[in-house]
């Protein structure tokens, strides 16, 4: 399976990236959402993994709103999600989405991906 991550932090990033390949599966790991829609536009990732406050601080953020329109079929997990977080307003959230709360260790975020 490949994944596309967005994940701010450098060596969070390179945990998912070493545990989601030790599983098998491709990753793209993206620091910003500049990147991060390249990789979309570019891999046809199966599944997403982003981080909902690196999506929040990015400066990209409504380029991504209208991309992410295109990638609806691709289940998202959010993690490091608020309590009362609902998924992005513009796409249509799906049972194959999953958010996580935070606080959350990159190994439950990873076992979500299967």
């Amino acid at each position: 399976m490949k994944v596309v991550v967005l994940e701010e932090s450098k060596i969070r990033k390179e945990e998912f990236s070493n545990l989601l390949q030790e599983k098998g599966h491709d990753v793209i790991g993206c620091s910003a959402t500049g990147e991060f829609l390249e990789a979309l536009n570019s891999s046809s990732p199966d599944r997403i993994l982003m981080n909902v406050e690196a999506l929040q601080h990015s400066k990209s953020i409504f380029t991504y709103f209208d991309s992410i329109k295109d990638f609806e079929s691709i289940p998202i997990i959010y993690y490091n999600a608020p309590e009362n977080y609902t998924g992005l307003a513009d796409r249509l959230n799906t049972d194959q989405d999953k958010i996580i709360v935070k606080p959350v260790e990159v190994d439950d975020i990873v076992a979500e991906v299967d």
